[in-house]
């Protein structure tokens, strides 16, 4: 016997780290590259394709950077903050993609809240 599914509708989710990859080809994940990946989600929105969440794989986070450290702030003037209400403002969920290994080496006060 086969259960209910648990959603009803299939969820729909980009992920930008195709757009840049500090590990191998030196492209950083900036808050300039973000922005531009939203608006083609957005634009691509327009065209009919359906976007509920935009995953960021926060390298930061991950190697104990913050998007806050005076060495960020080049990369991140304003921290995650824009764009995480870029995102809600357009009824995108943002959100941080972790593999599950890696959870154990990041200090959640990086986060600090802000994705909620």
């Amino acid at each position: 016997m086969v259960g209910a599914p648990l959603l009803r509708d299939p969820i729909w989710v980009y992920n930008d780290w195709s757009a840049y990859d500090e590990l191998s080809d030196n492209i950083p994940l900036t808050e300039d590259l973000a922005m531009r990946e939203l608006n083609e989600i957005l634009r691509l929105r327009k065209l009919g394709v359906h976007f509920d969440y935009y995953m960021m794989e926060p390298i930061l986070v991950r190697e104990g950077r913050s998007f806050t450290e005076p060495g960020e702030r080049q990369n991140w003037p304003n921290g995650p903050d824009r764009w995480i209400a870029e995102c809600k403002k357009n009824g995108i969920l943002p959100g941080l993609w972790f593999g599950s290994n890696e959870l154990v080496k990041i200090d959640g006060r990086l986060l600090s809240g802000r994705i909620r």
